[in-house]
């Protein structure tokens, strides 16, 4: 190694270890590094001379095939300069964005092996990354198309954070906390931004002396955020997979014990599974928990003294759902259970391999008392063997259980291997089930490589070769192509790993094989050995360099061929054009002399997928990785051979040019045949050969624009243009082939023809959907300058060249503002073509269409748009085509954002009016120190001296966690751009728009056209128009308001008509517009604003119909979105004023409430008082006699509540608190439980009683037809009202199930079995399961099991049914809250109480209830239980005469046993465990009792045969033959005749 590194001058970070095994491998180093000495040479060189886009971009390529040819083969010197110089060039600000994803692309590729670089060997600032980000992910520029982003940017830059974060220094955790602390609030989408930020950039791997400026900095604070989320938000997803990173980065650092039960509860609730038998299933979305996240999350919890509590949760949660998994459960919930099936083991494995086999490098290492024993991993594959077992077989097929099987059987192949063979040798003895012999074949290939290869744990794993191999050939059917392909697999899979000798000549050889005979088999297994890296001497292939100079005669062969073709063209072209067959094959030709080099490119991607697929199939990623066997490895090596021959494509000569030219006139040949090949290997050069699409510009355009061009060649132009996949020559990021191609597009109108104008249609959509925005000005910044001198100047290998001539950088300098101020002239020019083509009226009106889209997709946010272009948008405001219209809507509005100027800002102290909390302490909610941005009647603004002394913020979550480090708000009137401005000051820019919008006739056709109706009952509040006028009235002021005055009033008061709706949505897009853009106006004008406003608004929520109430939601939601709620306290003041009134119809109350919902929402925690007098206005009207109005009411009540909300103990909130609102409103509700049932007659009815039916139900319609009393009906009311804001407030609140609300639980027990009311009825049901299925807290599972007693000792049977229900589902979804052996032993109790009820429907709920909790694995089925259940059936009832009545305690208790037994038996539907027979005998004792007890043991045994029908030849082998006999007398039905 010492000499090598001696001869390359420099000790290689990681080199491609195949290249030592080409025949040429000693001639390599010196190509290598002459390669990347001209690599720095001229990437460094590029960078000083300010080339970016063209010149570093194409050495940057270079730079990715150099890693691909030779891999990291360069000193750890260069590797860092490389680094930081593609850092930089990253990084440049206002940096083209589509060199962006090309340059992070190689950075994250150089960065990628992370053990190769240390912290004290690289540092990277992440804040230029942050701010690449920002401009990127939260840009104010592209909703308005003033950016175009390339596809993936988002995912490129989340890649790049993931690998610059290792390296991000040690003050960065505490900069970022600092940074983003300020956005989070719950209430906000800006949480969103925050716990996005904080997932993509905190580094969790620092090493564990800097774990105090690491994690321990927000660790408990962010769990205590994560424990007081209960209701799965969206953000969750983001502070999982970080905490998740964390665990596996910290393996052993941190204890996860207590919130262990949580992650798995959370983690059960995220797969959304059905459970019970209620009627309504909440079903929510719920994506929170990413599989790879959370199991990650899980692995890394595992082993050490908390790992048996783990594995613990891991077996129980396997048992959950190891039903879940049976081939005859499908539902959507299979795909999440899939990935389970396949990352649980997968990621076991990685986690051994680190532990165990992975080479020690700089990273953390996990101490040793934390890593996993020999005895948990085995505890572990036994958890997840049952549940792949059943897998195997899903009807979405058994890649997922391969793939686990392949894993698990790493670990432990002597406990999984043995299974799956005894399922597939009946399987492949079998030819009526073809799917099980699929399933069993697939599953076998995965786990060869361990069978065969496990001499330790599984020796006898290689005598099975030869068996299965013999019983794999019947699956050679040309009947079913699925199993061939199965079949031929495993045969070759067998075939790579084992080594076969042909021995039929050894009886010519050997004299003794009399011997042999007797020991053939042992000899033949002996020698099947699974062979890994082997020598490969003798391998051979030639070099590259002999392959491309193919010489004939001294002369070279491919120009030699070029020659002779270009003559044959010529000839063909003059004299058999319509020869295409020859034209083809020449063309084909052509293709072979530019790209063939020994290796097809199309082949080698097939082969190079084909190859990772396999290796990802048989590589053993436990152990050492690198251990390959033989095939894999020569192929590999073949393919590097063909890598380099592709890569060694020449440059770009006037030969190629020829050729060039030629192809193109064959692309536009008069024949079809010849045009399409010609264009396929057109694209080709285009994409192999950079810019060298140039050369034929001038003939594409001239070919579109000339009216004389023929057709056929014509449409092979347009062809040309459009080119293949997302590749099109008009979305080039070029102004000079933009300026070229685009007017001559807009003009190419030759032909009317369909054909001919779809092709037209596909490149204007083309690069509509691909256009990335070109840049016009690049500034290189210095340290970039710095970063490429830095690698010029660099040691071994020297930079080729490793020095510039003197002057150099000003000529970089000179070049750089050149090509600036060059693409401003032409992107102007651009601008200015397409609108004199639009205004010249030449073009057809599709053309003038096409003008005017690609006009819209020039407009920037870095550029003023030319004054001619701002002409032509505005007045096409009133054009008579639609679609014209809406692109010019657009384009006005992102103009006018462009035009917006550039507000001042002050740095104001939000801690003047109190002290901050103590330093490191967070107090989210209402503090002293957020007090003065609160909504106060008592401080509001209300005249000049107050509004201007008033410091508004208009950013609603700041304050509510914490204040930012520099907090800057908006300053006065006085000190901002003025706003009344004459014509004469305006820009040139901005004056077509005030010259236009001052024109009342304007104006007019402006609203009339906005106002129209589209979409008959589909049109929506559009934001767009509402965005337009927002600009209009922000940039003039109130300039144009008298003109749109009348319209706004005219517009909003009708409701006349059927058009009424889109007049009236119109006029809201205006109004708001209006109220938005005057955020910056002075007092006077806001005063006199609203005064105007306030009536236009009240007579508007008088005349909200039923189409328009929606588009009046969302008008109120943008009035007060984002703003201070002072700036707006007219408004609010306005909306509060009595919604409900007397007189007013129920829509209109419903209207005026929902108003006030939409406005108050958007405000969120700051407006207590408003929140306040709204409850206690809507006090008196809970029990409103109108639906809709209660409805909205319920609705309204959850927003009200949403902020009596807690991240920590010490938060506190101003905002109204449930506990006093249920204090207020439960005493009301108490006497619903008796009154319902005294009503409600129907309580004794059952199935124990038939003959009191008749009489319960005559009684009941008896009081069918009574008056209820008018208090009874305000208290059902009442209920109905709090029932929706139960369930409204379960599924929208952060926390769940709080104490107070589980008061209301017995009355929803007691009416949902009231029948008169199917609303009431709705309200429970809908209640009882948001309530069953809500997340439960530990503090709050006493107050559940105490509410559920309660129920017990209700009167009314009907509840004890429904809690039953309750604690199936609510069991379930809790299962590690309530798996406890306290609160385990108390549900049990309850239902063994209740299976021995007087009712029988609460006997029978019991049973289920059971089965349920005992087919989960919540219940434990132990020898007290079953005695217990065996005692109770054995209980005596003597048959009864016609004339006794029958003993009922003694019925009870012997049915209660009978359904115990049952339940235990119907838990088990797809196994027979050792105790089932035994129970189904005793069952079989029962089939002639009395009824209820005969129709159940009916069922019971008619279920058990169903359920186990599929498997029964396997589990018939659990009973003995006296069993099976009796089994069978009573299973099987006597015949008809017998």
């Amino acid at each position: 190694m010492d000499t090598r590194e001696e001869a390359l001058g420099f000790k290689p970070q990681k080199d491609k270890i195949y290249n030592k095994f080409l025949p040429y491998a000693e001639n390599i180093d010196d190509e290598s590094n002459a390669a990347l000495a001209e690599i720095k040479g001229n990437l460094a060189k590029a960078v000083l001379l300010r080339d970016v886009k063209v010149g570093a971009t194409f050495w940057v390529g270079q730079l990715t095939r150099y890693i691909r040819l030779y891999g990291m083969k360069f000193s750890k010197e260069d590797h860092i300069l490389f680094i930081k110089l593609l850092f930089e060039l990253t990084t440049i600000p206002d940096l083209e964005l589509s060199l962006v994803p090309k340059f992070a692309t190689q950075l994250v590729a150089l960065l990628k092996k992370q053990k190769l670089l240390t912290r004290e060997d690289l540092e990277l600032p992440w804040k230029p990354i942050y701010q690449l980000v920002e401009n990127v992910a939260y840009s104010p520029y592209e909703h308005h198309g003033l950016q175009l982003f390339p596809h993936n940017m988002e995912h490129d830059l989340k890649n790049l954070v993931n690998y610059c974060r290792t390296y991000f220094p040690l003050s960065a955790t505490q900069e970022m906390l600092d940074e983003w602390r300020p956005l989070l609030c719950p209430f906000d989408v800006t949480n969103i931004k925050a716990i996005h930020y904080f997932e993509y950039f905190l580094p969790t791997d620092l090493l564990p002396e800097n774990h105090a400026k690491g994690f321990k900095l927000w660790l408990d604070e962010f769990l205590n955020m994560w424990h007081s989320y209960q209701n799965a938000p969206t953000w969750e997803a983001g502070l999982v997979r970080l905490f998740a990173r964390l665990a596996h980065d910290t393996i052993g650092y941190i204890d996860w014990s207590p919130h262990v039960s949580m992650v798995f509860n959370r983690f059960m609730r995220s797969f959304n599974l059905p459970v019970g038998m209620q009627k309504v299933q909440v079903g929510r979305s719920n994506n929170t928990y990413d599989i790879g996240a959370t199991v990650t999350w899980i692995v890394s919890m595992m082993g050490g003294p908390s790992g048996s509590l783990v594995q613990d949760h891991i077996d129980s949660f396997f048992k959950a759902l190891q039903s879940f998994f049976h081939p005859s459960n499908l539902g959507k919930w299979n795909i999440k259970l899939s990935g389970l099936l396949m990352n649980f083991p997968k990621l076991v494995v990685k986690r051994i391999h680190r532990e165990r086999y992975k080479k020690k490098d700089w990273l953390t290492e996990i101490p040793a008392d934390h890593k996993l024993k020999d005895s948990e991993i085995t505890r572990f594959v036994k958890s997840m063997q049952p549940v792949v077992s059943v897998s195997m077989f899903s009807k979405y097929g058994s890649h997922d259980s391969a793939v686990a099987l392949r894993h698990l059987s790493n670990m432990r192949p002597e406990l999984i291997i043995p299974d799956l063979l005894e399922k597939m040798y009946p399987a492949m003895e079998n030819l009526i089930e073809p799917h099980r012999l699929i399933a069993c074949m697939n599953c076998v290939v995965a786990v060869s490589r361990p069978m065969l290869s496990a001499r330790r744990w599984y020796p006898e794993g290689r005598s099975h070769v030869l068996p299965l191999l013999n019983l794999a050939l019947p699956g050679i059917d040309p009947n079913d192509f699925k199993k061939c392909l199965v079949t031929f697999q495993m045969i070759s899979t067998f075939v790579a790993q084992v080594p076969i000798v042909d021995c039929s000549e050894a009886v010519f050889i050997r004299d003794d094989l009399s011997e042999m005979r007797n020991t053939k088999q042992r000899n033949i297994l002996s020698s099947l050995n699974v062979k890994t890296q082997v020598p490969l001497d003798r391998f051979h292939v030639s070099s590259v360099k002999e392959l491309i100079e193919i010489q004939y005669k001294g002369a070279n062969l491919r120009l030699e061929v070029v020659k002779a073709m270009k003559h044959l063209l010529n000839y063909l072209m003059e004299c058999t054009e319509d020869d295409t067959k020859s034209l083809s094959k020449l063309i084909k030709i052509y293709e072979t002399i530019l790209f063939f080099y020994g290796a097809s490119k199309q082949d080698f991607d097939a082969r190079w997928k084909s190859l990772h697929s396999v290796k990802d199939a048989l590589e053993d990623k436990m152990r050492d990785r690198r251990k390959h066997i033989r095939a894999l490895l020569v192929d590999r090596v073949v393919l590097q051979q063909e890598m380099r021959m592709l890569y060694g494509l020449s440059g770009y000569t006037d030969h190629h040019q020829d050729i060039l030219c030629d192809l193109y006139n064959l692309a536009v040949s008069k024949y079809a045949e010849v045009r399409k090949k010609g264009q396929a290997v057109l694209m080709q050069c285009f994409l192999n050969f950079p810019y060298c699409y140039r050369c034929l510009l001038d003939r594409i355009s001239d070919s579109l624009i000339q009216k004389d061009t023929p057709e056929k060649q014509f449409k092979g132009v347009l062809y040309v243009v459009l080119g293949s996949g997302k590749r099109c020559l008009a979305t080039k990021r070029s102004w000079e082939v933009i300026g070229q191609l685009w007017p001559a597009i807009v003009q190419a109108q030759q032909s009317e023809k369909p054909s001919i104008l779809r092709v037209v249609d596909d490149i204007i959509a083309k690069v509509s959907k691909n256009l990335e925005s070109p840049g016009i000005e690049i500034k290189v910044t210095s340290s970039c300058l710095e970063a490429a001198q830095k690698l010029l100047s660099s040691g071994v290998p020297v930079s080729n060249p490793n020095t510039l001539t003197e002057g150099a950088d000003r000529w970089g300098e000179e070049f750089q503002n050149e090509c600036n101020e060059s693409n401003n002239r032409m992107y102007v020019k651009i601008v200015e073509d397409l609108v004199a083509l639009v205004k010249g009226g030449t073009l057809m009106w599709k053309f003038s269409q096409y003008a005017v889209e690609l006009l819209t997709l020039l407009l920037r946010h870095d550029v003023p748009t030319p004054p001619v272009a701002v002409e032509l948008f505005v007045s096409n405001l009133i054009h008579d085509s639609l679609y014209i219209r809406k692109l010019s809507t657009a384009s006005v509005s992102a103009i006018l954002k462009q035009q917006k100027r550039k507000h001042k800002k002050v740095v104001v102290d939000p801690y003047r009016s109190a002290p901050p909390p103590p330093a490191g302490t967070f107090l989210p909610g209402n503090r002293p120190d957020n007090d003065w941005i609160m909504y106060d009647s008592g401080r509001l603004p209300d005249n000049q001296e107050k509004w201007e002394a008033m410091e508004f913020v208009d950013k609603t979550h700041w304050g509510y966690y914490c204040w930012p480090r520099e907090m800057k708000i908006y300053a006065q009137y006085s000190e901002q751009p003025k706003l009344d401005r004459l014509e004469s000051e305006l820009l040139d820019i901005e004056k077509p728009i005030y010259v236009k919008l001052s024109d009342s006739e304007f104006v007019k056709k402006f609203i009339a056209v906005l106002s129209l109706e589209e979409h008959k009952g589909r049109d929506k509040f559009r934001n767009k128009h509402l965005t337009l006028f927002k600009g209009l009235f922000r940039n003039y002021g109130d300039t144009f308001l008298p003109h749109f005055r009348h319209h706004i009033v005219e517009l909003l008061s009708d409701r006349t008509h059927e058009h009424h709706e889109s007049k009236q949505r119109c006029g809201m897009e205006t109004l708001a517009g209006v109220i938005r853009g005057s955020k910056h106006w002075p007092y006077d004008k806001v005063n006199a604003l609203w005064d105007w406003v306030i009536p236009i608004l009240r007579t508007s929520l008088d005349n909200i119909t039923s189409e328009t109430l929606k588009d009046w939601g969302t008008f109120f939601t943008v009035v007060s979105e984002s703003r201070d709620p002072r700036r707006l306290y007219r408004f609010f003041e306005m909306l509060m004023d009595k919604p409900i009134r007397e007189g007013s119809s129920s829509f209109e109350d419903s209207s005026r409430l929902f108003a006030v919902q939409n406005a108050l929402v958007q405000q969120e925690w700051r407006v207590p008082e408003l929140l306040h007098r709204l409850l206690e206005f809507l006090t008196p009207y809970l029990s409103h006699r109108y639906k809709n109005v209660r409805d909205r009411i319920g609705s309204l009540l959850s927003n009200i509540m949403l902020y009596d909300y807690s991240i920590t103990a010490g938060s506190s909130t101003k905002s109204p608190h449930r506990v006093d609102f249920v204090q207020k409103v439960i005493p009301r509700l108490e006497p619903l439980k008796d009154l319902v049932l005294s009503d409600n007659g129907n309580n004794g009815s059952s199935k124990d009683e038939e003959n009191h039916r008749e009489m319960s139900s005559s009684l009941e319609k008896m009081e069918v037809e009574d008056d209820e009393d008018e208090e009874r009906k305000t208290t059902i009311r009442l209920c109905k009202t709090v029932l929706k804001w139960i369930s409204d407030g379960l599924g929208r609140m952060f926390t769940s199930t709080t104490p107070e609300l589980f008061l209301f639980l017995p009355v929803i027990c007691t009416l949902e079995s009231e029948t008169k009311d199917e609303e009431l009825k709705t309200d429970c049901s809908m209640a009882l399961a948001c309530f069953s299925q809500a997340l439960i807290q530990e503090n709050n599972v006493t107050v559940c099991l105490e509410t559920i007693r309660e129920v017990m000792g209700l009167k009314s049977w009907h509840s004890r049914v429904l809690i039953l229900g309750y604690i199936q589902v609510m069991v379930f979804c809790n299962l590690f809250t309530m798996i406890q052996t306290k609160h385990k032993k108390e549900i049990q109790n309850f239902i063994l109480h209740l299976i021995c009820d007087d009712q029988v429907e609460v006997r029978e709920m019991a049973a289920i209830t059971l089965s349920g909790l005992v087919h989960c694995g919540f219940l434990d089925m132990d020898k007290d239980m079953l005695e217990h259940f065996e005692v109770l059936s054995k209980n005596k009832v003597k048959k009864r005469k016609l004339a006794d009545s029958m003993p009922l305690e003694a019925l009870i208790k012997r049915h209660a046993g009978v359904l115990g037994l049952s339940a235990l038996v119907e838990a088990y539907p797809y196994n027979v465990p050792e105790f089932m027979p035994q129970i189904l005998m005793d069952l079989s004792n029962h089939v002639n009792d009395p009824q209820p007890i005969q129709m159940t043991v009916k069922k019971t045994l008619s279920n058990f045969r169903r359920t186990h029908h599929d498997n029964w030849h396997d589990h018939k082998q659990m009973f003995t033959d006296d069993q099976l006999v009796i089994l069978t007398d009573i299973l099987v039905s006597p015949t008809y005749y017998a």
